[in-house]
């Protein structure tokens, strides 16, 4: 990979250029003092040893100089989370102890082992499924996957069963115990005893399957799941009640409702008074929008769209910014706007800059890899290339949209191939695709992936200025994408570099204070390492980024 951005590369292809010319003009000026033969030999010696030996005059010759401004502050870090849709409520119920202990090890611990690499990823957002009852109806429910089914709390007699999704309860109370930072319960579908056809998929249109009597009760139904938990211990610091409103949600793939800006405006309104009634802290996240254009353009349905102003311009009839339990955030997924980084870019660039204007923070809270028929270019063809792009898709999320969290879909599932595409901890059953039979699990790469991130960028980080000279690929494309993010006390800094080129990228690190006692840890992920402890990659205030590869540096001193 030749790049053409760094000055010793620039300065021997000007050389190159400069022999190239001057020998034209002198051969064809002076045609009996110069023999063409003698020029045409010494031009060609001179490409010759700069196509052979591009090592010695671009890449690995300088290394990429890296600026870290830890004076210039964007977004502070909520968090980083994955939700327990679906499999993880049949894991929790009819797994080993051991082997789904194991799991919740993976995803929720902060420990290191022996070797000083981390046990788990330290996800510090839990997402729980509150389900709507469709597992009860069974074929009924005309969804065809069983496990993707729920199970539901509310009886059709309006009483509660609170032994319900237990397999799910097993994980976020291990959630909890990890001291994982944030619990969001999440809605795709109201209970079936609220919606409009009695199943807990949309009938068609795009109005919402809430029965319109319902708004209420569906809010009543939603604080009563909250207080249930509260009193247990369990606190859910966030709700969200609808899930994707841009969808007609006439499937039979799983759960869900579509919603207009004017109905999600009437549950929103109506959930937030609930809560202040019985006096509960949760604050309410919303609308889950499918796709970063929904936000500022008209994508699909006019009364689905332009939902930043929707909701959050002061002169919008749907105007929701001075409602207390919601506050200036907005919930947004990043499906769909991955076709290539000219895509990924602009979609969140003009989020951004809409969100900004209205004073909102953006959290992104829904991402797998499922239109990898969309690439444009280098389609991840095994998971390991399926853990890049989406690290790819964090960086650009983070940097662009400057969200303040960021959730995978979903944490575990079956899945009959090997790219991984929707979890991060694949399912192995003891009977093929039987979940209630038992089994264990494999841990994916998009796991370690997400991890780089997860494991060490804490809640109230905040993320800091990190700029470099662009390394582009073949199609023009960034193959170095670097951030960093500081601790609230600055003891702390942490750097993620992604190299998405098959060549090693050097990086010369900055020295952010003189004669400081900086102590620099470094965690690889690649296609032979897990998040692994890796500090021979720095050589004093340079390393080298292998192929492909994800690094995270951890500098602790007080800067």
């Amino acid at each position: 990979m030749i790049d053409y951005t760094k000055p010793f590369g620039l300065f021997w292809m000007f050389v190159i250029q400069y022999i190239y010319v001057s020998t034209n003009i002198l051969m064809k000026k002076f045609p009996s003092v110069f023999i063409p033969h003698y020029f045409q030999i010494i031009r060609a010696s001179a490409l010759t040893i700069f196509l052979s030996f591009p090592s010695l005059f671009v890449n690995g010759s300088q290394p990429i100089p890296l600026t870290i401004s830890p004076d210039i502050r964007h977004q502070t870090i909520e968090g980083f989370g994955a939700s327990d849709a679906w499999n993880v409520n049949f894991v929790g119920k009819h797994w080993s102890h051991e082997e789904k202990s194991k799991m919740a090890e993976r995803l929720f611990s902060k420990e290191l082992d022996s070797t000083g690499s981390p046990k788990g990823i330290g996800l510090s957002i839990w997402r729980f499924n509150i389900g709507a009852g469709s597992a009860a109806q069974g074929d009924s429910s005309q969804i065809k996957n069983h496990t993707r089914r729920t199970e539901g709390f509310l009886n059709a007699d309006g009483s509660y069963d609170w032994s319900k999704q237990n397999g799910q309860q097993w994980f976020f109370k291990r959630a909890r115990d990890y001291g994982v930072e944030s619990l969001i319960a999440f809605s795709n579908s109201p209970p079936i005893s609220m919606t409009r056809n009695g199943i807990a998929h949309g009938y068609g249109g795009y109005i919402s399957n809430l029965n319109k009597k319902d708004y209420p009760l569906f809010a009543s139904f939603l604080c009563d799941v909250v207080s249930h938990f509260a009193n247990e211990g369990i606190c859910f610091d966030k709700i969200s009640p609808i899930n994707e409103p841009q969808y007609e949600w006439k499937t039979t793939k799983q759960e869900g409702s579509p919603w207009t800006n004017e109905e999600i405006f009437k549950v929103v309104r109506a959930l937030n008074k609930e809560l202040i009634e019985r006096n509960l802290d949760t604050k309410i996240l919303f609308p889950e929008a499918a796709d970063w254009r929904n936000l500022y353009k008209t994508k699909g349905q006019d009364t689905h769209s332009h939902q930043l102003r929707a909701f959050f311009d002061p002169s919008s009839e749907t105007y929701l910014g001075n409602i207390e339990r919601v506050g200036k955030r907005f919930a947004v997924h990043s499906y769909w706007t991955n076709q290539s980084e000219k895509s990924i870019v602009e979609s969140r660039s003009q989020s951004l800059a809409l969100a900004q204007k209205l004073g909102v923070q953006l959290h992104q809270t829904e991402y797998s890899l499922i239109a990898l028929d969309r690439i444009e270019h280098n389609k991840p063809s095994n998971g390991w290339e399926v853990a890049q792009f989406i690290a790819k898709i964090i960086h650009y999320d983070l940097t662009h949209a400057n969200v303040a969290s960021w959730s995978f879909w979903t944490s575990m599932a079956y899945e009959n191939n090997n790219l991984n595409r929707y979890i991060l901890l694949r399912l192995l059953p003891e009977k093929d695709k039987a979940l209630a039979s038992g089994g264990t699990h494999q841990a994916t790469k998009s796991l370690f992936s997400l991890g780089n991130y997860s494991r060490f960028i804490r809640p109230g980080y905040q993320r800091i200025e990190a700029t470099h000279p662009p390394v582009y690929n073949e199609q023009n494309e960034t193959v170095l994408l670097v951030s960093a993010f500081i601790s609230p006390d600055k003891s702390e800094m942490i750097c993620v570099l992604s190299n998405l080129s098959k060549s090693p990228i050097e990086v010369s690190l900055p020295i952010l204070k003189e004669n400081s006692s900086t102590k620099r840890k470094t965690y690889l992920t690649d296609s032979e390492f897990n998040l692994s402890l890796r500090n021979s990659l720095l050589i004093q205030n340079t390393i080298t980024l292998p192929p492909q590869s994800i690094v995270t540096i951890v500098e602790a001193s007080k800067l």
